[in-house]
């Protein structure tokens, strides 16, 4: 139930109509860039210094985007993904997750430069199309 949940959620957040896509293109993620803290491993994260508010997480490994996401407490969703545990299924032969090498980046708030975080969020998707968020279709938007 909780995988089926997730599928739907992720399926509904890649989805992009054409009006909101008009609305994200003028954003400019130089803003969200300068609010990202983190840039720590996720080996050397602790998750004591992130703090349980709502916020932005974007995983990056050797410059590729794996994930960005909009969370409601970004210190649960780091507890969860430091651990490793979170790579379970999706490590495979071709992909083996090394903690040491996903960065982390993070930016707590409900809002960022004055833009929601789950627009930041679409935008940043859109933009970067990281690996373990869901390929958007082409012609989405």
């Amino acid at each position: 139930m909780d995988l089926r949940l997730g599928a739907l959620y992720i399926r509904k957040n890649r989805l992009i109509n054409k009006q909101e896509l008009d609305s994200i293109k003028g954003l400019d993620l130089r803003i969200v860039e300068n609010a990202w803290k983190g840039d720590l491993s996720l080996a050397q994260v602790d998750p004591r210094n992130v703090p349980a508010s709502a916020g932005l997480i974007e995983l990056k490994e050797d410059g590729r985007y794996l994930y960005i996401s909009h969370n409601k407490d970004i210190h649960a969703a780091v507890s969860q993904l430091h651990t490793g545990e979170a790579f379970r299924l999706v490590g495979n032969g071709f992909w083996k997750p090394q903690l040491q090498a996903i960065a982390l980046f993070f930016a707590p708030g409900q809002k960022v430069g004055g833009v929601s975080i789950e627009k930041w969020e679409r935008k940043l998707i859109h933009d970067r199309d990281p690996v373990l968020n869901w390929p958007m279709p082409k012609k989405a938007g």
